[in-house]
């Protein structure tokens, strides 16, 4: 039985990624595993009463969540105390997850569970996909997913989990490739002249491999594929508007700072304002920079 690991810190926030996992990946031979950090700090004098207290709060809040989805999802519920991070990657390797469902951000309190440094670590150390979804995002029905490539051999397991999670919706997936203009005859700022025949001869190499690569990697449900010129995160949102996509998938690792885009400060940004969830998947062995 397939489980996917749903850490929750009881905000509307994660409550709506549950929720978004039982809609979407609640069938009979899935497992929905609810996990509450506790990373709340022991100081001096703290009561073995309030200990008990708090740790019956959670539990009651974890038997209420199985509650109000039964008959619709097999959940179950576990908690573990320490850092955020560090314990939902351990839970996840423990339980021999097959995916992390989140929510970017928690209540603004427990703002650094779910925000920032937790959900870079947790998506950088994942050994399997994780979705983020932020509390603005767009839900509903997943008909059209988006999976941004780069060509690399990463970027084939990348367009195999889109393919595998597509089928469970009857889902189209539409490949996007984004790339910059040829660096010959310009200037490290930027300036310089491109002869337009090596531009046009660049596109042409680039939609050239773009269709061997979705010949060999891709399936039926792999309508189209689009080479665009631009800034990754700027044409990606750009395409998620124009396919009217309902999920993303990229990839976490590959050549061409497709590792960096993903996992940098313009991947926080994408990962925030992505108005759709966003299903990351490591495709290749983290870099020197994890």
């Amino acid at each position: 039985m397939a489980i996917i690991l749903c850490p929750t810190d009881f905000s509307p926030a994660s409550e709506r990624a549950l929720q978004y996992a039982v809609d979407r990946f609640g069938a009979d031979d899935v497992e929905l595993r609810v996990l509450h950090v506790d990373d709340v700090p022991r100081r001096h004098g703290w009561e073995p009463s309030l200990e008990r207290s708090l740790r019956q709060s959670w539990q009651e809040r974890l038997d209420a969540m199985l509650t109000a989805h039964e008959g619709r999802a097999r959940l179950t519920a576990a908690t573990a105390r320490g850092h955020a991070a560090e314990e939902i990657l351990a839970h996840a390797e423990e339980i021999d997850a097959s995916m992390i469902v989140m929510a970017t951000r928690g209540r603004p309190a427990l703002e650094r569970l779910f925000l920032g440094a937790v959900t870079r670590k947790v998506v950088r150390g994942a050994h399997v996909p994780v979705l983020t979804l932020d509390p603005g995002a767009r839900v509903g029905p997943v008909r059209r997913v988006l999976c941004p490539v780069d060509l690399s051999a990463p970027s084939a397991a990348v367009v195999a989990e889109a393919v595998r999670v597509a089928a469970l919706w009857e889902a189209r997936v539409h490949l996007l490739y984004v790339h910059g203009l040829p660096r010959e005859g310009m200037f490290a700022d930027g300036t310089g002249f491109v002869d337009p025949k090596l531009v046009e001869v660049h596109r042409q190499t680039v939609r050239r491999d773009l269709a061997r690569f979705r010949e060999q990697h891709g399936g039926a449900s792999v309508v189209d594929a689009r080479v665009v010129e631009g800034v990754p995160h700027v044409e990606i949102l750009r395409a998620i508007d124009e396919s009217e996509a309902d999920l993303v998938v990229v990839g976490s690792h590959g050549h061409s700072g497709l590792m960096r885009w993903v996992l940098g400060s313009v991947a926080e940004r994408l990962i925030r304002l992505t108005p759709v969830p966003v299903l990351t998947v490591r495709g290749g062995a983290p870099d020197a920079d994890d």
